[in-house]
């Protein structure tokens, strides 16, 4: 998927954005804000919200890519910029995690939603301890 899809339309976004003058860390910025716009329409009941969250995820995902190329292709890498994309993408995780939380219980679903969500972080935390 990473490969032969989300890398060549992530190229292709860089390449505007690069012609455009945009900076890595302008590009981290888009990526969190379409990450924080996929969390609070995954907040919102209906399985249009629903679908649409899985785009505006993929799109985040897509657009994670363009921070990195730009700063490879203009040479400006560095760990603070590492330390900004690794923040924007546990960030988005995180609010986009708690977004479909209160989209299920928005559902209805109650005591389920919070149930499911406690078992997923659980095994979400045992499975970065093992790795």
């Amino acid at each position: 998927m990473s490969r032969n899809l989300n890398r060549p339309i992530s190229r292709a976004c860089s390449y505007v954005a690069l012609t455009l003058g945009v900076s890595a860390t302008a590009a981290s910025t888009v990526t969190l804000l379409v990450g924080l716009i996929c969390a609070w329409v995954a907040a919102q009941p209906g399985y249009l919200a629903l679908a649409l969250t899985g785009l505006l995820f993929h799109a985040a995902s897509i657009f994670d890519g363009v921070d990195g190329e730009i700063a490879r292709a203009t040479l400006t890498e560095s760990p603070r910029g590492a330390r900004i994309d690794t923040v924007v993408d546990q960030f988005t995780y995180l609010a986009c995690f708690a977004g479909v939380t209160i989209g299920w219980m928005r559902e209805g679903s109650g005591s389920t939603a919070m149930t499911m969500t406690a078992a997923i972080g659980l095994a979400l935390v045992l499975s970065l301890l093992r790795a």
